[in-house]
């Protein structure tokens, strides 16, 4: 063996057998055995997907869209149109356009020079010259830009505000623009203009002055034309992944001049609330592009923050809004892809998991720009569209906004907004382009340091239509997915074992795991196995890490081994586990990139007291958050519930108070039932502490009555109307007595208020409601002025029969943690229509668990 002094690894293995004596070389643990034969390989390319004719029809499509952000702009300042059919010069539209520019130099189809003096140009739009009293630079504030601008001038169009959705989308741009230009003026101008937004200003403050979420935009008083009356920042917080805000955390997090507070990213990611469509699993939200324009330019593969894979959760969106086509719209496999698009009479279209927004119309910047999430099925359905719409949707500049094979409308419109994630997306699964240039920035080193964010190496959690994280074989064994009980998520890597000892190994496919703080320790979970060794190929040289912990406790342990320090400048492409079976259920998961060896488990919970709740059935639970210096601090808790002659069952709930303060949890049981209860605190990595001694809690006797209201008398007392156009009386309708709401619309945000016992919203998790009639009715959950959420659209479509509807109040993803204090239930007939009138009728709201 030789030393290279040079390489990742320290002390350099031979391709075919792991040293041991001269181990301790490199740091590296003995093992007890001899270790395994371990092929140095590359790292797996993960753009397989495309045939030679896919990539000259990408070639095209790419060419094309770069053509627009190149020919539709103001030559004046360099600002992008909207689209071909509304020339206003728009803000977030002009920052793909640098992206898109870059593009379009890489791939040979712009002179570099020329490239560099349209960004240039452009940048000195949006940078005030402070030594130039007559320079141009377009109108905003906070270093942010309005909504819609004066192409020509860069002055302001009143309609709506200082829009930070869109002033991140240029912003992102510049960011990359100025890494591909590095060393030139355009990377000066670039810090300039990022560092000069004061992202902290868009942070609202909580009732008790904490730092809340961050705000839609801002508007100074009677002059925007949305929000004549509004002084400041807009009353809408930017929650889940609500337009583009995804991004906009990101940028606002990776400051260094003026960042968000880290409590508002970590109240922000707190907002996620998990739901499902026909399996596939992801965070509640609406149209695909809130999700794809952060991707568009942030290379989230591979890191996962305390709540989220953001990489996987894309997946899933595109996968439940495909399957959600097919289902609902009938519609062949290949077209999908509900999106803000232009269709013939609406614009807004989203599947669930969220609100469903859904006339047909399906937007082109969804499928095509799912290309590095789900490559095969993302160019499935650009050929089949293309083949079926010929040039009614495929021209100039590539696709059009929308299809609709419902009413055979395709949209005539080329749109800034669409176009730019389209391109971006597609060369960033082509070449990685986009994302290099963001992620070699230090907003995207803050952010993924700040945000906590560990690197996946394979949670065994991407579905097969996705790229996958790591290929994986075995010597001694078979590998399987398996999701038969996982530590996390919802697989694992099972092992079947042909005697005692096996070989594991994965070649990882293109990554930047190397590149980020999290670059230091390799965490692996574990099953029935025991792992004596585990190597890494860096660089092409095998090393064998040292390790550095392990956690024990429950069927899972958790392990760590720590990287050489010069790996940080490699590339990680392999990992070889020699292993023991040590059980019946042998299996591998979680494995992830971490900054440090993780603590211990939290501390026992020894002060657990129970007694009976303040309404019938309800039992209350106290006890003080535990504090552990070797312990990891508790992100939740697991309450086991033993009842006499019942099974047991066992649920899970977040942590809301910090360590050494009192925490409480009220839960339903029965009229006066007796029961015993436990109670264990899990860490935000899955470290579950050992259970509490048990505690005999009785429930308050008595019935609790779940209905709300029934109108069987004639008091309306807890319904309020807020204007004279909706009109409210009990009427009998059927057979039975209902409240009647007649509706005419003089704006598009008339509501009704409905009095809730906030007890009973912290107890159950839905609110049942029964209707009849014909229209939509918004709902919203209302605590405060400043603090009030949408749960869901219902729609009813008959007059005589009746539809139940369960509102899901863990929606309201702001309130989740304090479902307590909510009020009110506020109904907004026909939500956002300005025109029209209608009747619904309401039997009964009831609460439900």
């Amino acid at each position: 063996m030789t030393a290279i002094s040079d390489s990742a690894c320290p002390f350099a293995l031979p391709v075919l057998v792991l040293a041991l004596s001269t181990c301790l070389f490199c740091g590296c643990s003995i093992p007890s055995q001899p270790a395994p034969r371990i092929p140095a390989t590359p790292c797996a390319a993960l753009n397989d997907a495309l045939s030679a004719e896919d990539q000259a029809f990408l070639d095209d499509l790419q060419k094309r869209i770069v053509d627009y952000f190149w020919t539709e702009i103001y030559p004046e300042t360099g600002i992008a149109i909207d689209h071909t059919e509304n020339r206003t010069g728009k803000v977030a539209a002009t920052g793909f356009g640098l992206a898109a520019i870059c593009i379009g130099i890489e791939r040979g189809w712009i002179p570099y020079d020329d490239g560099y003096a349209r960004v240039l140009h452009t940048m000195h739009s949006f940078w005030d010259d402070p030594d130039d009293p007559n320079d141009l630079c377009v109108d905003g504030h906070f270093g942010l830009f309005w909504h819609f601008v004066d192409g020509r001038t860069g002055r302001m169009k009143p309609v709506d505000c200082v829009a930070i959705c869109d002033s991140a989308d240029l912003i992102a741009g510049v960011i990359v623009a100025g890494e591909y230009f590095k060393g030139t003026e355009v990377e000066t101008l670039a810090r300039k203009i990022y560092d000069r937004v004061e992202w902290n200003q868009f942070a609202t403050k909580r009732t008790d002055g904490r730092p809340g979420l961050m705000s839609f935009g801002w508007v100074p008083l009677h002059v925007s034309e949305n929000y004549y009356e509004t002084d400041g920042l807009l009353n809408f917080n930017m929650s889940g992944f609500a337009d583009n805000s995804l991004l906009i955390y990101v940028l606002a997090l990776g400051s260094d001049t003026h960042p968000i507070p880290q409590e508002t990213w970590e109240e922000y990611v707190d907002t996620f609330t998990l739901d499902e469509y026909a399996g596939y699993e992801c965070v509640f939200a609406g149209q695909l592009f809130c999700r794809q324009v952060p991707h568009a330019f942030v290379r989230f593969s591979r890191k996962r923050d305390r709540v989220t894979d953001y990489f996987l959760d894309t997946v899933n969106a595109l996968l439940a809004d495909r399957a959600f086509n097919i289902a609902e719209n009938k519609y062949p496999p290949q077209v999908w892809g509900l999106t803000d698009c232009f269709g013939k009479d609406s614009y807004s279209h989203a599947g669930p998991p969220g609100p469903v927004m859904n006339d047909g119309t399906v937007g082109t910047t969804a499928f095509a720009g799912a290309l590095p999430h789900i490559p095969s099925l993302s160019m499935e359905a650009m050929r089949y569209v293309r083949e079926r719409f010929g040039d009614r949707v495929y021209g100039r500049y590539g696709f059009t906004s929308s299809v609709n094979l419902k009413n055979d409308f395709v949209s005539p419109l080329y749109v800034g907004i669409e176009l730019g994630p389209m391109v971006m997306l597609i060369e960033n699964y082509r070449s990685g382009l986009i994302w290099d240039l963001f992620s070699r920035s230090r907003v995207m080193r803050n952010f993924v340091r700040r945000a906590g964010m560990s690197g996946v190496v394979d949670d065994f959690e991407l579905p097969p239509e996705a790229p996958a994280y790591a290929l994986w074989s075995a010597d001694g064994a078979t590998v399987t997915r398996s999701d038969v009980a996982p530590q996390h998520g919802r697989a694992c890597l099972a092992l079947s074992f042909n005697g005692a000892e096996a070989t594991v190994t994965a070649q990882l496919t293109e990554n930047d795991l190397l590149d980020f703080h999290f670059s230091k320790v390799l965490s692996v979970w574990t099953r029935d196995m025991e792992v004596v060794s585990c190597a890494a190929t860096l660089d092409g040289q095998v090393c064998e890490l040292r390790p550095a912990g392990r956690i024990r406790g429950g069927e899972w342990q958790h392990l760590f081994f720590e990287l050489p320090a010069s790996s940080q400048t490699s590339k990680l492409c392999g990992l070889t586990f020699s292993a023991r079976r040590a059980g019946n259920r042998p299996a591998l998961d979680n494995i992830t990139m971490e900054e440090k060896p993780g603590l211990g488990a939290p501390a026992a919970i020894t002060d657990l007291r129970g007694q009976p709740g303040d309404l019938p059935e309800s039992a209350q639970l106290q006890w003080t958050v535990p504090d552990d210096p070797d312990g990891g601090r508790p992100a939740r808790y697991v309450l086991s519930i033993r009842e006499p002659g019942a099974e047991p069952r066992a649920s899970d709930f977040p942590a809301t108070r910090d360590i050494g303060e009192r925490e409480d949890k009220v839960m339903l049981l029965g009229d006066g039932k007796t029961c015993s209860v436990t109670l264990a605190a899990v860490d935000r990595d899955g470290h579950r502490g050992p259970e509490s001694a048990p505690v005999t809690v009785t429930s308050r006797a008595g019935a609790l009555n779940r209905i709300a209201y029934d109108f069987e008398g004639d008091s309306m007392d807890g319904w309020a109307s807020t204007t004279p156009d909706i009109r409210l009386r009990i009427e009998e309708t059927g057979g039975e007595r209902a409240i009647r709401m007649d509706y005419t619309k003089t704006h598009g945000w008339l509501f009704v208020t409905v009095a809730l016992d906030p007890r009973m919203v912290e107890l159950h998790r839905y609110l049942r409601i029964r209707m009849k009639g014909h229209g939509t009715l918004l709902t919203k959950l209302w605590c405060s002025e400043t603090l009030q959420e949408d749960i869901r659209p219902v729609t009813v479509r008959s007059d005589t029969e009746w539809t139940t509807v369960l509102l899901d109040t863990r929606l309201a993803t702001q309130i989740n943690t304090g479902r307590d204090q909510v009020l009110q239930l506020l109904l907004f007939p026909a939500p956002g229509e300005w025109s029209g009138s209608g009747t619904l009728w309401i039997g009964e709201l009831a609460y439900a668990e």
